[in-house]
C-alpha cells in the first residue's frame, strides 16, 4: 500500500513538473505573441498615424488646430510607362519626433478653453485629434533633448506634461532609371530642409526666455534660400506625379515659412512659434507619402 502511495505520488510530481514547467510556459509565450502582433503593435502603429490625423474640417477655421496635407497616390500610369515596370526605388529617411503633452480632452471646446489657458501663460501649444480624444501638444522636436528642454520649462506652469515620441515612416518613391538624377536632388531637398527644422528648433528654444525672434527668423530667410536654389537646380521636368507633388509641397511649405519670418513683427512670439510648429509638421506629412 505505501508502495503504490509511493507510486501515485510520483506520478503527480511528474504531472506537476510538466504542467507548470513545460505547460504552462509554453501557454503563456502563445498568449504574449498573439497578445503583440494583434494587440500592442497595431496600437503602437496607429498612435505614429493618428498624432498627424488632422483636424480637416477645421482648417479654414481655426488657426490653433494642426492640419496635414493629403500625401499623394501613385497613378496607375506615369510618364507613359506602367509603374509596375519602374526598376528604381528611393525611401524617404524615417524620422522620430518628439512633442510635449499637455492636456488630453474629449471634446474639441475643451481643448480650445486650454489653449487660450495656455496662450495666456505664455505656452505655445496646438491641437490634433487622435482616435476619439482632442490631445493639445507643446512644440515639435526632432531631438529629444530639445524635447526634454521644452518640457521641463512647460512643466514650470502645466506640471503634468510630459513627452510624447512619434515614428514617422518615410515613403517609397519608385522611378525609372533615367529619372534617378531627379529623385537624387529631391531626396537631399527634404534632407535639407530637415536640417533646417533641427538647427532653428534649438534657436525657437534659446528664444523662448528672451521672446527675441531676430535670430531664428534670420535662420528661416538663409535656409529658405539655399532650399530654394536647390529646388531651382532641378532643371529638368518629369513626368512623374509624385516627385512633382513632393516637390509643390515643399515649395508650399518654404512659403509659408517665408510668411512667418515676414510677419515676426506683427504677431506675438507664441503665435509665430505655433505656426512654426504647423510648417514642421506639415513636412513630416511631406516625407510619408502613403
Amino acid at each position: 500500500m505505501f508502495q503504490n502511495r509511493f507510486k501515485d505520488n510520483g506520478k503527480d510530481k511528474l504531472t506537476n513538473f510538466v504542467v507548470f514547467f513545460i505547460i504552462a510556459p509554453l501557454v503563456s509565450i502563445t498568449f504574449a505573441y498573439f497578445a503583440v502582433n494583434h494587440f500592442i503593435m497595431p496600437k503602437l502603429e496607429n498612435k505614429a498615424e493618428t498624432i498627424n490625423q488632422s483636424l480637416q474640417e477645421n482648417q479654414d477655421k481655426d488657426e490653433d488646430v494642426t492640419t496635414s496635407f493629403p500625401a499623394p497616390q501613385p497613378e496607375e500610369t506615369q510618364d507613359g510607362q506602367d509603374i509596375k515596370n519602374y526598376s528604381q526605388e528611393c525611401k524617404f529617411k524615417n524620422v522620430d519626433f518628439f512633442s510635449v503633452q499637455v492636456g488630453s480632452f474629449s471634446s474639441l471646446e475643451n481643448a480650445k478653453i486650454f489653449l487660450e489657458q495656455m496662450k495666456d501663460n505664455l505656452v505655445s501649444g496646438f491641437i490634433v485629434k487622435v482616435e476619439e480624444s482632442y490631445k493639445v501638444y507643446s512644440g515639435v522636436f526632432t531631438d529629444r533633448n530639445d524635447a526634454n528642454t521644452h518640457k521641463d520649462k512647460v512643466k514650470e506652469k502645466y506640471t503634468d506634461a510630459f513627452i510624447s515620441s512619434n515614428l514617422i515612416n518615410g515613403g517609397v518613391i519608385k522611378y525609372t532609371e533615367k529619372q534617378q538624377p531627379q529623385i537624387k536632388q529631391l531626396v537631399e531637398i527634404i534632407d535639407s530642409l530637415k536640417t533646417s527644422y533641427e538647427q532653428e528648433s534649438k534657436i525657437w528654444l534659446g528664444s523662448s526666455e528672451t521672446k527675441d525672434i531676430e535670430e531664428v527668423t534670420l535662420s528661416i530667410q538663409d535656409n529658405n534660400k539655399s532650399i530654394k536654389e536647390k529646388i531651382s537646380k532641378i532643371n529638368i521636368e518629369i513626368k512623374h506625379d509624385i516627385f512633382n507633388s513632393v516637390k509643390d509641397q515643399i515649395l508650399k511649405n518654404i512659403e509659408n515659412r517665408q510668411k512667418l519670418a515676414d510677419s515676426k513683427d506683427s504677431i506675438e512670439f507664441v503665435s509665430l512659434y505655433n505656426q512654426y510648429n504647423k510648417c514642421m509638421v506639415d513636412y513630416l506629412n511631406i516625407i510619408k507619402l502613403n
